[in-house]
Protein backbone atom coordinates (compact mmCIF):
# COMPACT_ATOMS: atom_id res chain seq x y z
CA UNK A 1 0.00 0.00 0.00
CA UNK A 2 2.93 2.00 0.80
CA UNK A 3 4.60 1.95 -2.77
CA UNK A 4 0.78 2.99 -4.04
CA UNK A 5 0.63 5.73 -2.11
CA UNK A 6 3.45 7.03 -3.13
CA UNK A 7 3.40 6.80 -6.58
CA UNK A 8 -0.15 8.05 -7.26
CA UNK A 9 -0.15 11.11 -9.45
CA UNK A 10 -3.14 12.68 -12.07
CA UNK A 11 -4.42 10.45 -14.87
CA UNK A 12 -4.53 10.79 -18.22
CA UNK A 13 -8.18 11.44 -19.29
CA UNK A 14 -8.11 11.70 -23.17
CA UNK A 15 -7.81 7.60 -23.53
CA UNK A 16 -11.10 7.27 -21.96
CA UNK A 17 -12.46 10.13 -24.28
CA UNK A 18 -11.04 8.63 -27.59
CA UNK A 19 -13.63 6.65 -29.30
CA UNK A 20 -12.24 3.01 -31.27
CA UNK A 21 -12.38 1.95 -34.23
CA UNK A 22 -13.89 -1.56 -34.11
CA UNK A 23 -13.07 -3.26 -36.99
CA UNK A 24 -14.34 -6.56 -38.18
CA UNK A 25 -10.75 -8.25 -37.29
CA UNK A 26 -11.39 -6.47 -33.58
CA UNK A 27 -14.39 -7.77 -32.62
CA UNK A 28 -12.65 -11.91 -33.41
CA UNK A 29 -9.76 -10.82 -31.05
CA UNK A 30 -9.98 -12.55 -27.44
CA UNK A 31 -11.03 -10.59 -24.26
CA UNK A 32 -11.93 -11.19 -20.86
CA UNK A 33 -12.63 -8.80 -18.24
CA UNK A 34 -12.01 -8.75 -14.35
CA UNK A 35 -15.08 -6.70 -12.93
CA UNK A 36 -14.12 -5.79 -9.31
CA UNK A 37 -16.84 -6.01 -7.39
CA UNK A 38 -15.62 -4.01 -4.71
CA UNK A 39 -14.56 -1.05 -6.88
CA UNK A 40 -14.79 2.81 -5.83
CA UNK A 41 -13.67 4.27 -8.97
CA UNK A 42 -15.59 2.62 -11.25
CA UNK A 43 -18.61 1.03 -9.71
CA UNK A 44 -19.66 -2.41 -10.57
CA UNK A 45 -22.98 -1.31 -11.49
CA UNK A 46 -21.04 0.58 -14.60
CA UNK A 47 -18.89 -2.09 -15.11
CA UNK A 48 -21.60 -4.60 -15.53
CA UNK A 49 -23.52 -2.10 -18.05
CA UNK A 50 -19.82 -1.97 -20.20
CA UNK A 51 -20.33 -5.92 -20.43
CA UNK A 52 -23.57 -6.83 -20.44
CA UNK A 53 -23.78 -8.51 -24.08
CA UNK A 54 -19.83 -10.31 -23.89
CA UNK A 55 -20.29 -13.90 -24.00
CA UNK A 56 -20.35 -15.95 -20.58
CA UNK A 57 -16.84 -16.89 -19.27
CA UNK A 58 -15.03 -13.59 -20.62
CA UNK A 59 -16.59 -11.69 -17.49
CA UNK A 60 -14.47 -12.75 -14.15
CA UNK A 61 -15.82 -11.08 -10.66
CA UNK A 62 -13.16 -10.46 -8.22
CA UNK A 63 -14.12 -9.22 -4.58
CA UNK A 64 -11.45 -6.70 -4.91
CA UNK A 65 -11.23 -2.88 -5.50
CA UNK A 66 -9.98 -0.75 -7.90
CA UNK A 67 -6.62 -1.80 -7.74
CA UNK A 68 -6.38 -5.81 -7.62
CA UNK A 69 -3.03 -6.46 -8.57
CA UNK A 70 -1.92 -4.70 -5.39
CA UNK A 71 -4.64 -5.97 -2.88
CA UNK A 72 -5.34 -9.50 -4.70
CA UNK A 73 -2.21 -10.36 -6.72
CA UNK A 74 -2.94 -14.05 -6.43
CA UNK A 75 -6.33 -14.23 -7.20
CA UNK A 76 -5.77 -11.57 -10.19
CA UNK A 77 -3.05 -14.07 -11.29
CA UNK A 78 -5.43 -16.96 -11.41
CA UNK A 79 -7.90 -15.44 -12.66
CA UNK A 80 -5.59 -14.37 -15.81
CA UNK A 81 -3.82 -18.01 -16.32
CA UNK A 82 -7.54 -19.20 -16.57
CA UNK A 83 -8.29 -16.75 -18.95
CA UNK A 84 -5.39 -17.15 -21.32
CA UNK A 85 -5.19 -20.56 -21.35
CA UNK A 86 -9.25 -20.88 -21.97
CA UNK A 87 -8.65 -18.46 -25.22
CA UNK A 88 -5.04 -19.66 -26.37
Amino acid sequence: MAYALLHLGPQAIRPQETPLTITARSTTLPRDYVLCTDDRTIPPEEQEKMVKDWPEGHVHRLAAGHSPYFSHPDSLADLLIKAVRKDG
